[in-house]
């Protein structure tokens, strides 16, 4: 099932109100990639069989404006520009699309490897794709390749699984950490920058599942789960753990929740200028 919301504030402190609730009508498998258009205002989802729909919101509903099936794999991931302009869809044999936001297919190619994730870069110019072997591969936007991207958490060539690829759009100065690289294992990599030869290397110490920026770029969120040890809680209980990663100009303080409670390392300075 597919389902739009809309929240809108109350007259009331700290209350929203439910201004719209659409399920969506199109996919007929399960859903498994969503990405939105902030500049145009369009959803853009996927299913398990292929299916991609691009929604539009016209008069108060959401319509089907586009729906394209290459019929040969799944899609791994669908990124915009931060311009709006631009689409990347990665396939899980390789396949790469991009196209406009007019519905226009810009390009189409193949990589040579399975593909996980894809990535803009901030200024749109070049393409990251993370593969199913856990590299991150820097392409320019015709995908031509450039180079690897230096990942210093995990061992290299070990295979770990990325679980998360996300180089926040507003930062195009070099200096503050931006492009953020996590592995199911829970190790994660922020870099200020493709080429960042020092990025700031942290272990969550759970098994991370997903990874998001806040909308201002200053707040990095992991979710993942924890098993249980004792003795607060039965051995092999399943702990659900977020941790959130805070920067100030270039000081990065740490604060993790674990099923509703703070834990104690609140604030821990993680790297200093």
């Amino acid at each position: 099932m597919l389902k739009v919301l809309k929240l809108e504030s109350s007259k009331k402190k700290g209350q929203s109100n439910l201004s719209m609730n659409q399920t969506l009508e199109g996919h007929e498998q399960v859903v498994c990639v969503v990405t939105w258009n902030e500049k145009f205002r369009k959803l853009t989802t996927s299913d398990e069989h292929g299916l991609i729909i691009v929604w539009m919101l016209h008069k108060g509903m959401w319509f089907e404006e586009m729906i394209n099936n290459r019929n040969k794999s799944v899609v791994k991931g669908m990124k915009w520009t931060p311009d709006g302009k631009r689409i990347c869809i990665v396939y899980e044999d390789g396949a790469v699309i991009v196209g406009s936001v007019d519905g226009n297919r810009l390009w189409g190619k193949e990589v040579g490897c399975e593909l996980a994730f894809v990535e803009w870069s901030p200024d749109g110019a070049n393409i990251l794709f993370g593969t199913a072997m856990g590299e991150v591969r820097l392409y320019d936007n015709d995908c031509n390749f450039i180079s690897k991207v230096p990942v210093a958490c995990v061992t290299a060539n070990s295979g770990a699984k990325l679980i998360g690829l996300q180089w926040f759009p507003s930062n195009l100065d070099k200096t503050t950490p931006c492009l953020a690289i996590c592995y199911q294992s829970g190790h994660l990599q922020i870099m200020r920058h493709n080429n960042d030869e020092n990025p700031i290397l942290i272990d969550t110490e759970f098994v991370a599942s997903k990874l998001q920026w806040n909308t201002y770029g200053t707040v990095l969120a992991i979710a993942g789960t924890r098993t249980s040890t004792g003795p607060m809680r039965r051995i092999g209980y399943i702990i659900h753990m977020i941790a959130f990663f805070i920067v100030f100009r270039t000081r990065w303080y740490y604060s993790e929740v674990s099923d509703g409670s703070v834990l104690q390392r609140q604030r821990k300075a993680l790297a200093d200028p």
